[in-house]
């Protein structure tokens, strides 16, 4: 294994270990065990080698993709699904594309975790190999973490932290309230939530791409760390996350707002969503969409959301009503009624056009 360092460490010098390697951020040098003191973590020599010598010695040093070791959030029974990527189609090409979403129903499975994060690294390693200018932060970001649970983690932790919380703080709180969330519940909520934007968004081609560059993934995975905290009582810690999502993301998801597993929310800038709003699975939604509370100062009085619901660009729901399975609601429209199930919802205010069922024939 390696150590490594970066001029953005909040502490200003070398860390070792998985955890504090975890807290630098976006541009670490990597140095190899020679340059490096074993019991007081200080350089000796030179600081720092070349990204490619470093490439040659994580790959020598790691085992294959296909065969690393998953903990932290990972650790599941393994099943007889398998996929090796190696050998298949390219990351990124629309034949890889195709291949994927044909076994997302399977990666989407908390037993296959595993398989979702070994894939994920084979990815890294390509995109580190075709744009080296992103080694860096590719490694940092994934290659380095031991789950996918520690690589949101890191990438939450670099959006949000600031002078009064630091990114080794944050860090901790957003590995432990994800991994507490996997094990708590039959479903791991960011595991599908990342399945789910490669499945509906045409601008996703890999994996990796939602966890290192879409904002709207960032914010959703925020929003489920502030929603732990807020859970375990500790709701002033969940405001100050929620907070600062809210200024570097522009997304603003209250901490005891309820979304379920597999949510999309495209481009995002703009998105508000109330506190006593829920959100049922595979919940799709485009930016300035807001979920706002109406009337009643206590009790629910924010909307509910149906499963595989899609919210256009610009939609408003407000109040205490209900949004059907499978219904749509367009761009720009004011929803302040119930719309059933299989409805789509147009217009401010909005008018519901049933979708007619096809007729069965025998």
């Amino acid at each position: 294994m390696f150590t490594f360092i970066s001029s953005a460490c909040p502490f200003g010098r070398v860390v070792d270990g998985r955890r504090q390697r975890s807290w630098s951020f976006l541009s670490p040098e990597f140095v190899s065990p020679q340059h490096s003191n074993a019991k007081t973590g200080r350089l000796s020599g030179t600081r720092s080698i070349l990204i490619a010598s470093t490439m040659d010695s994580f790959s020598s040093s790691n085992s294959a993709p296909n065969k690393v070791e998953v903990t932290a959030g990972g650790a599941t029974p393994r099943t007889d699904f398998r996929y090796d990527p190696q050998g298949g189609p390219e990351p990124g090409t629309p034949e890889y594309i195709h291949n994927m979403r044909q076994i997302s129903g399977e990666l989407k499975k908390k037993a296959n975790l595993h398989e979702l994060w070994n894939i994920m690294r084979y990815e890294a390693q390509i995109l580190v190999n075709s744009e080296p200018a992103l080694a860096s932060f590719v490694y940092a970001a994934v290659l380095t973490q031991k789950s996918l649970a520690d690589s949101v983690s890191f990438m939450i932790a670099s959006k949000l932290y600031g002078p009064h919380m630091p990114s080794s703080l944050i860090f901790e709180l957003c590995r432990d309230s994800l991994e507490e969330s996997a094990a708590a519940q039959t479903e791991f909520a960011t595991q599908r939530d990342l399945v789910s934007v490669l499945e509906r968004d045409p601008a996703c081609t890999r994996f990796i791409d939602p966890l290192l560059f879409f904002k709207g993934f960032h914010a959703l995975q925020a929003y489920r760390v502030s929603h732990t905290l807020w859970h375990q009582g500790r709701q002033l810690l969940a405001n100050q996350i929620h907070a600062q999502a809210s200024k570097r993301l522009h997304v603003d998801i209250h901490p005891e707002a309820q979304i379920g597993p597999g949510a999309f929310i495209d481009h995002a800038t703009g998105v508000v969503i109330g506190r006593t709003a829920v959100l049922h699975s595979d919940v799709s939604m485009l930016h300035r969409v807001t979920l706002g509370g109406a009337g009643s100062s206590v009790g629910r009085r924010h909307p509910t959301i149906g499963e595989q619901v899609f919210l256009g660009a610009g939609s408003t729901l407000l109040g205490n009503i209900k949004v059907g399975d499978r219904s749509q609601v367009g761009a720009c429209s004011l929803v302040v009624d119930d719309v059933p199930p299989d409805a789509t919802a147009v217009g401010v205010p909005a008018r519901i056009r049933l979708v007619p069922k096809p007729v069965q024939t025998e």
